[in-house]
């Protein structure tokens, strides 16, 4: 009776490893048809517009608050993805700010990744 139960977890465990195997190898959501990654530093002159002074200041008293300025800045510039990456330096006349971003496309293999990862957190 044991042996029964053994081998059938073994035999789950094995699926399991060979399909997450797969589908890392498949899926790889860090594939160059996958994820872009970007970079650009800014200037914000000081005093800016209410909005982005309010998050200047900020970023000047408190540190964990320069996300928020990395935030705005890359979406000011246009530029549509995550934010992976936030360095400010604060000048009297001036904020400088480097952002890091990645944008996810939908290449081979990656819409299907999202899915994947959806139905496993779901199990």
């Amino acid at each position: 009776m044991q042996f029964r139960q053994i081998r059938k977890i073994l035999r789950q465990a094995v699926i399991a490893g060979v399909t997450l195997s797969l589908a890392s190898c498949v899926f790889d959501e860090h594939h160059a048809d996958c994820v872009e990654v970007g970079a650009q530093t800014f200037r914000l002159e000081v005093p800016a517009d209410p909005a982005l002074q309010l998050r200047i200041d900020s970023c000047h008293v408190d540190v964990d608050a320069c996300e928020a300025l990395c935030s705005m800045a890359l979406r000011r510039a246009g530029l549509v993805g995550e934010l992976t990456g936030c360095k400010v330096k604060l000048h009297p006349d001036a904020a400088s700010v480097k952002v890091t971003y990645q944008v996810r496309h939908d290449g081979t293999g990656c819409a299907a990744q999202g899915a994947l990862q959806q139905r496993l957190a779901l199990r």
